[in-house]
């Protein structure tokens, strides 16, 4: 089905779908600090079994996250920071970075991470063997598209080695948010050595894989339902790394996550519905995290009524729907009272200059096509109305796509209702 290249951004949930942290308190004695019990477990959930350990072939990293470092990481803000790059030379124009590595990183096996480990990744998840879920986020990077488009070799990437610690990015064109994307798990390191040694085992189990981050999962008692992470004895700061182990099951039930969040078997468990949210925002065991998500409205092109065709054309419909639309008041019912309301595509706080003020959901266009105006909204549905020779229309908002997290979706009351059912005589 054909569908409008228009779309009017519903929400973002910048909230998230909140974690719970255990409520009971501890009479375990801390550590010097005062801040540490003694026994540094952390019992998590996922509902995604451990199915490979290949980065190049995860659509979402999830609780491998803590496996895999990069360039950059993120800051508790949200924001991005040097990591395994000990500092970065960029060029007038902006188009080229150059990396100079610590030279005392190491992987979870010993071996020192260089730079011809991000540009043997790198490529590898361009490479058509691969096929990296999320290989178009090096778009940008040079000649990325056009071997994605199979007109070029992987190793035309501009990404290269001059030396053992310097790693040299090419760019298409500047690129602001380029640190932002760079924290993704995608553009960490991979070990060229142990995948060579390895060859189709690679990455297929623990003891077929190494990490560079500050975690590396256990070769141990895992399963595809469990699996648990211990630190990385070679981390560089593996002196601030205080958990012990981090147990993650893999559940099909959320209300057994949650069952078993409440008996003390889990220390965390995601709120997936807006009145388990609104139940638990206000309590002390809640913990509200930036998480980004967008709902966009898609309208049909042809459906099986020329004057509905013709009235969805109208830029003045699809202003009028989106001018009826309480984006504040729908995300806040829908994801609790800390969510945000959509600026544009790009989400609050998600992206920021690189002077580290701006930020890009500000700096979008035509934010007032996203404001919550119902009188401006009936002007406009008048108007594209009577030029589509119409008096009045239903029209009806599906969510085909609703996913175990969009349970109970929620469709907002407003002045117009919003996919085609035909014209009501």
């Amino acid at each position: 089905m054909k569908r409008w290249g228009f779309f009017f951004i519903l929400a973002v949930i910048c909230s998230g779908l909140a974690g719970c942290t255990m409520a009971q308190e501890t009479t375990s004695k801390s550590d010097s600090k005062g801040v540490m019990t003694k026994r540094q477990v952390l019992n998590l959930s996922t509902f995604r079994p451990l199915a490979t350990l290949d980065t190049d072939k995860m659509a979402e990293f999830g609780r491998l996250n803590n496996t895999i470092e990069g360039l950059y990481s993120t800051t508790g803000e949200g924001q991005a920071e040097l990591a395994l790059a000990k500092k970065v030379k960029i060029n007038a124009r902006k188009t080229t970075y150059t990396f100079t590595l610590w030279k005392d990183s190491y992987w979870s096996n010993g071996d020192v991470i260089t730079a011809k480990d991000f540009v043997f990744s790198w490529r590898r998840a361009l490479s058509p063997r691969t096929k990296a879920p999320n290989a178009d986020l090096f778009v940008g990077i040079h000649n990325a598209r056009q071997i994605l488009d199979g007109q070029l070799p992987a190793r035309k990437l501009g990404v290269s080695a001059p030396n053992k610690f310097t790693l040299v990015v090419h760019l298409d064109h500047p690129m602001a948010e380029l640190p932002q994307r760079l924290t993704y798990p995608l553009f960490g390191p991979q070990n060229e050595r142990v995948a060579h040694k390895f060859g189709k085992k690679y990455a297929t189990k623990p003891q077929y894989q190494v990490y560079a981050g500050p975690f590396m999962v256990s070769a141990k008692g895992n399963t595809a339902k469990h699996w648990h992470m211990v630190p990385n004895p070679h981390y560089w700061d593996r002196e601030h790394v205080y958990l012990q182990r981090i147990n993650v099951t893999v559940y099909r039930n959320w209300q057994k996550t949650w069952d078993d969040y409440r008996n003390g078997r889990l220390d965390e468990v995601r709120l997936q519905s807006a009145a388990n949210i609104k139940l638990y925002e206000k309590q002390a065991a809640y913990t509200a995290r930036p998480y980004s998500r967008m709902v966009l409205i898609s309208y049909r092109k042809q459906g099986s009524w020329p004057q509905v065709n013709q009235l969805i054309a109208q830029r003045n419909a699809r202003l009028a729907i989106s001018h009826a639309i309480n984006r504040k008041r729908l995300s806040q019912k829908s994801y609790g009272a800390t969510s945000l309301t959509a600026q544009g595509v790009v989400p609050a706080g998600l992206s920021r200059g690189q002077r580290g003020t701006a930020d890009f959901a500000a700096a979008q266009p035509e934010q007032e096509t996203l404001a919550y105006n119902p009188a401006l909204a009936k002007r406009e549905w008048q108007a594209a109305l009577k030029r589509a020779h119409l008096k009045r229309i239903t029209l009806t908002l599906g969510y085909p796509r609703c996913r175990i997290q969009w349970q109970n979706c929620p469709i907002p009351k407003t002045t117009i209702d919003a996919s085609t059912s035909g014209p009501d005589n």
